[in-house]
């Protein structure tokens, strides 16, 4: 029985002009950790994206030791390496990302759409926050509402029905 075995592997840009060929048949903590050393980061501090500006979120996935980057990445892909600055917004954590390749390569609107997708992400935290302060507040209005709308017993239909469970007719 012959197999056929598939060669997959990414080419990850870094620094000034660099690049790495990686395999990525691995868990994601391990591809963006391999990618980290390379860059002298953690791999918390890690993303990938492609030439174009697109994000692959892979740190979103990378705690999943069953998703494999392979899952994510196509075959041949080259992709450019960024950090992750965390900053925090009206208490929210906002993830900017920064190109840790500085050569050629990159689309023209490269950085542009980075700056879209971080922007499309603050918003997105924005109006998340936003919509669970206003389910919270409908739901506290809800209750409140249901409170007040309860009907007070009437003393008669009480009466009837002790009443009619002792046998005391009237």
């Amino acid at each position: 029985i012959l197999y056929k075995i598939r060669m997959m592997f990414i080419t990850v840009k870094y620094g000034e002009n660099k690049e790495a060929l990686l395999n990525p048949e691995c868990p994601v903590i391990i591809l963006l950790d391999s990618v980290g050393r390379l860059c002298g980061l953690t791999c918390t501090d890690i993303e990938l994206a492609d030439t174009q500006g697109n994000v692959k979120h892979l740190a979103a996935i990378k705690d999943d030791i069953k998703r494999y980057a392979s899952e994510v990445l196509t075959e041949r892909e080259v992709l450019i390496a960024l950090q992750i600055e965390r900053i925090s917004i009206n208490g929210n954590s906002v993830s900017n990302y920064k190109p840790l390749y500085s050569g050629e390569g990159l689309a023209p609107n490269f950085m542009g759409k980075l700056a879209e997708k971080q922007m499309k992400t603050r918003r997105k935290g924005v109006t998340q926050r936003e919509n669970k302060l206003q389910t919270h507040l409908s739901a506290r209005d809800r209750r409140s509402s249901n409170v007040n709308r309860a009907k007070s017993p009437n003393p008669d239909s009480i009466r009837n029905k002790r009443n009619s469970r002792y046998g005391v007719t009237s």
